[in-house]
């Protein structure tokens, strides 16, 4: 695996690591919030606003996790700027709002 930007490796297939500007892109483009993020994630919602934030030099494996769950709700990565969504509608569904 290489870390700074360059690609990852999973499943002998080499795949750039997502910016931070593509995570806070694929959130956006999905209308889904940090919290919802995190519920299919498995990733905690301060590390995703930290990650999103720049804040913190971002671990591999966590910006991989962040690609594999956006890639799964219908973004598609495009180069090291931009992404693409497949689908018009979130696969995760925002829990209902208390009353």
């Amino acid at each position: 695996m290489h870390v700074n930007g360059e690609a990852m490796y999973t499943g002998g297939i080499a795949q750039p690591v997502i910016t931070p500007a593509q995570a806070r892109m694929a959130r956006a483009a999905l209308r889904l919030g940090v919290r919802d993020v995190s519920a299919a994630s498995g990733i905690s919602a301060a590390t995703i606003v930290r990650v999103e934030r720049e804040a913190v030099a971002s671990n591999v494996g966590t910006l991989a996790t962040l690609r594999s769950t956006f890639e799964g709700l219908g973004i598609e990565f495009v180069g090291d700027c931009g992404v693409n969504i497949r689908v018009t509608t979130p696969v995760v569904k925002k829990p209902a709002a208390k009353t």
